[in-house]
């Protein structure tokens, strides 16, 4: 038995809150409900995967075990239910930490004990900023770990000035807030910015304490390396590609085998010694960075471009300390492959009339809306 796992994919709003009580907008609710069986498909036997509605649950999975589909053995639980003294001892492994989703499971009866503190979170909270990605490849770029590498003058903006200077450079630029969400609220100046995206930029970097500013490449492939802390060291678990559109905002992963994924790698010009590097890099470093404050998935986005001197390699686009699509879709890819042949679309949610479902069509994992198009 491994933990009680929740899908919380409001989790980068309430980072960004910090120790203030976060309500997420009604739509990401809407999603946290109605995706809160995710978890199922990366559930290890006598997990608990805790839902909404059990009911809805039982039913769903019933299904699938009726069309042949092999799951794990696994409990759900509601948060309607009275909190047990049998589950007080079990670890939490929600998709992402932060101050509201420890407030509210110790509501529910959870022990202190049992979560991690405020201090542990407030440091999650600072390495989960987008800060951190900014610092990690400054190190990358000192360290010389590669002569090729784009992303040197990725900068974390914190004042009037400095965003000043960034504006008169005329080149193309992507600003990004502090704390990730799936693509939401970047900034893309192909020259100089409008006045409302000059004004927002610089609202961002007051109002949140600065903004990350990197360059604006002319991109072929967006992947991600994967890894997980739960041992108490940082592991390498798998590539992940992904697709996003021209707002840079995520709409698929492709579930494939680990070897096809780096052949895609390979194909877009990308350089496998060069990954090899950066996964035994991220390896040591995260050991030493993350592993002692979090317990959890964690991915490294990147992606290649083209550049007048050929294919090159952004190593540390951005940082996620949670989980992600990638970790689905490896784990589809690993233990549900058979059952992705044999049925497409595969649902990975129930359905429904209004709101989300997760699906996988055609080798994608994407998350569908109401009106069945990816969500961006």
């Amino acid at each position: 038995m491994r933990g009680i796992l929740t899908f919380n994919p409001s989790s980068d709003g309430a980072l960004a809150f910090g120790r203030q009580i976060f309500t997420p907008p009604r739509p990401i609710q809407q999603m946290e409900h109605q995706l809160d069986l995710l978890p199922l498909w990366w559930a290890e036997e006598g997990d608990f995967v805790l839902v909404h509605d059990k009911d809805r649950a039982e039913r769903f999975t019933a299904d699938l075990r009726h069309a042949g589909i092999p799951l794990p053995e696994v409990t759900f639980i509601s948060w309607a239910e009275p909190f047990r003294k049998e589950w007080a001892g079990v670890a939490v492994v929600p998709w992402g930490w932060n101050h509201t989703l420890r407030r509210r499971l110790l509501q529910w009866g959870m022990s202190p004990e049992n979560l991690p503190s405020e201090t542990e979170l407030d440091r999650l909270r600072q390495l989960s900023s987008r800060q951190t990605a900014a610092l990690v490849m400054r190190e990358l770029t000192h360290q010389h770990l590669s002569d090729s590498f784009l992303g040197s003058d990725m900068t974390f903006v914190t004042d009037e000035d400095e965003a000043e200077k960034l504006f008169e450079s005329q080149r193309p630029l992507i600003f990004k807030p502090p704390w990730s969400s799936s693509g939401k609220g970047l900034i893309i100046t192909h020259s100089s910015p409008t006045r409302e995206q000059r004004k927002h930029i610089l609202h961002t970097i007051h109002e949140k304490g600065g903004i990350l500013a990197d360059t604006y490449y002319d991109k072929v492939l967006d992947f991600a390396l994967e890894f997980d802390t739960f041992s108490g060291s940082c592991r390498f678990l798998a590539v992940s590609v992904f697709t996003t559109n021209t707002q840079c905002r995520y709409e698929s992963n492709l579930v494939a085998p680990e070897e096809t994924l780096r052949r895609i790698f390979e194909r877009h010009g990308g350089d496998m010694e060069e990954m090899e590097r950066l996964i035994t890099w991220y390896e040591e470093t995260f050991t030493r960075l993350t592993a002692p404050h979090y317990r959890g998935y964690m991915g490294v986005d990147m992606l290649l471009a083209r550049t007048p001197e050929g294919i090159r390699l952004h190593p540390c686009v951005e940082i996620n300390m949670r989980g992600n699509m990638g970790i689905l879709a490896h784990s589809m890819a690993k233990h549900h492959r058979q059952s992705l042949d044999s049925m497409s679309p595969f649902p990975l949610t129930p359905p429904e009339a209004r709101g989300f479902q997760a699906m996988v069509s055609d080798g994608k994992l994407s998350i569908l809306s109401h009106s069945l198009k990816p969500v961006h």
